[in-house]
């Protein structure tokens, strides 16, 4: 490919232009800044021409085409479908400002310009814009990562954790039982007792099925993760370490064999109207006509239920999860434990995300060991 290129000078800064005919026979001109010295434009030149030589790369493809092929390679890696969900929802959001923008001319400006105010937000629309990015370098679209390499990221802000103490968790259980006559405030009660108890994530707990529920050894294995929305969908457990077995007790027995009564007598109520399966799956969470509850309604009738008993502050779901957590490592529990029993990949998810309750048991160790050195 011959390319001739000229150097210009104008108002106090070098510009390098170029002209040659692409690997498609059409004609290019283009300028671009080189400096503010006639060296720094030569240098940049130079390396322009080298890189044009080396191999063209596409110029055409814009921010949207490289967004949906990035979306259809990670699909065939099967990337979860809530996953996408996210991504497509924070493009839709934000990153679709950059539609019509070439990947080859993509500026740091362009990412900066999206960022508003929630520092969440900024980090979401910098980790897929450069992940975005990083796919159209493995397709060759662009030549480097150094546009990204200049780009500060935005900071994450911390997980912001909303513990529940028992007595708030007493509170709400103790009237939800008082109306249990109340299939809606029934079911709900046996959600939160059984969470409580397991330490499941709300997918995992809402995509249990009686199948995978062994009375015998009492345990339970975790197979499939119910994901909410408009219509609910059976996908896997979050991480690979999700996959795994819990254990319970003469309580989680109490509680699932409350559930298989609930369920048997709507069945027989039905009369062989009874939904038995969903996708193929005995899944334990139904309505009396045996279609299964959404995960969403679980989220929202709980709140709901705190905001009718007036909580100044309202817990998630989620947090059953985290008070499970937190009345293992105070019943000392190792940390180890805890860990395997909640599915978290890594122990120091676990450490980060307890870390006061692990402080509050340093503490107790220390008061025990002076009590024990008090009395040599």
């Amino acid at each position: 490919m011959e390319i001739k290129g000229y150097l210009q000078q104008r108002n106090n800064k070098w510009y390098y232009r170029l002209k040659y005919v692409d690997e498609d026979g059409i004609k290019r001109d283009i300028m671009r800044i080189g400096g503010k010295t006639k060296a720094e434009a030569n240098s940049k030149m130079t390396e322009k021409i080298a890189e044009l030589q080396a191999g063209a790369i596409d110029e055409k493809m814009t921010f949207k085409a490289c967004y949906d092929e990035y979306i259809k390679h990670i699909v065939q890696e099967g990337c979860k479908k809530s996953t996408i969900n996210n991504y497509n929802s924070c493009y839709n959001n934000h990153l679709c400002k950059l539609d019509n923008v070439k990947m080859c001319d993509l500026r740091q400006g362009h990412i900066v310009r999206l960022y508003g105010e929630r520092q969440y937000t900024n980090y979401r629309v910098y980790s897929i814009a450069k992940s975005i990015y990083r796919y159209a370098y493995k397709l060759g679209v662009v030549r480097d990562m150094s546009l990204f390499d200049r780009l500060d990221s935005p900071k994450k802000p911390p997980a912001k954790q909303n513990y529940m103490q028992i007595e708030d968790f007493k509170r709400i259980s103790d009237y939800l039982y008082s109306n249990k006559s109340n299939y809606k405030y029934y079911v709900l009660y046996l959600y939160i007792m059984l969470a409580v108890e397991l330490g499941t994530r709300r997918g995992e707990l809402c995509g249990l099925t009686w199948d995978f529920i062994d009375f015998a050894n009492r345990s339970i294995r975790i197979k499939h993760n119910l994901v909410g929305g408009g219509r609910a969908y059976v996908d896997t457990p979050k991480t690979i370490t999700s996959n795994r077995v819990i254990y319970f007790g003469d309580n989680g027995e109490f509680l699932l064999k409350s559930l298989w009564q609930l369920t048997s007598e709507s069945r027989l109520a039905c009369l062989g109207d009874y939904k038995e399966m969903y996708d193929g799956l005995n899944i334990i969470w139904r309505w009396q006509d045996g279609s299964i509850i959404n995960p969403n309604y679980f989220s929202k009738k709980f709140q709901a239920v705190q905001r009718k008993l007036g909580f100044d502050k309202i817990f998630k779901i989620h947090d059953l999860r985290h008070l499970n957590a937190s009345l293992l490592i105070s019943a000392g529990v190792d940390i180890k434990s805890v860990q395997q029993r909640l599915g978290h990949t890594n122990v120091n998810t676990t450490l980060n995300i307890y870390s006061h309750v692990v402080g509050q048991r340093q503490e107790q160790s220390v008061d025990a060991l002076e009590k024990v050195l008090k009395s040599l």
